[in-house]
């Protein structure tokens, strides 16, 4: 995409301005919610229709290989926030968000930090519709290898996703097993 794209003489100001938009547009999103909003309330938090556009078009970015990693990161953060402030349209805004933080995760430099921000997300993965056995999805390639991997083994937030993973679709137990 050509927002995201470096110039050849080393210029990266687009992907700059698209880091700071989902920095303010993070926290845009705190000043929304009120301190005191029960969380269990079953309404979402209304949001000005151009905060979640830019949200969309922020979340549309994080799978092109051309995205920077650090506006990736900011617009994870950013989609993160959404889905924990309960904010209209977080369904929509979990697809990429799961796969960058999956991603991140099963890296080489994946981090308890990244597994238990991965936690924080695991509502989101309710909703998503997982294929059948046969399918090539990426979601689902990314949660058969962490259900494999045994790096979370260490620490509690991945022993819950090992498990949480293992609950979510029966190709996945079947993979293991």
């Amino acid at each position: 995409m050509a927002l995201v794209r470096k110039e050849n003489d080393g210029d990266n100001s687009s992907a700059d301005t698209m880091t700071a938009l989902a920095k303010l547009a993070r926290w845009s999103l705190k000043t929304l919610s009120p301190a005191g909003r029960d969380k269990d309330a079953p309404a979402a938090l209304a949001v000005p229709p151009g905060l979640f556009e830019s949200a969309m078009v922020l979340h549309g970015l994080m799978p092109l290989p051309s995205t920077p990693a650090q506006l990736k990161e900011e617009a994870s953060l950013l989609c993160e926030a959404w889905h924990g402030a309960g904010a209209k349209g977080k369904r929509e805004l979990a697809k990429n968000t799961l796969l960058h933080l999956l991603r991140k995760a099963l890296g080489q430099k994946g981090t308890r930090a990244d597994a238990k921000r991965l936690w924080q997300m695991q509502k989101a993965l309710d909703g998503v519709q997982l294929p059948s056995q046969e399918s090539d999805s990426p979601l689902q390639e990314l949660l058969l290898k962490a259900a494999r991997t045994h790096q979370y083994v260490r620490h509690s937030e991945g022993l819950r996703l090992e498990c949480f993973f293992t609950s979510l679709h029966f190709c996945i137990f079947y993979y293991i097993f």
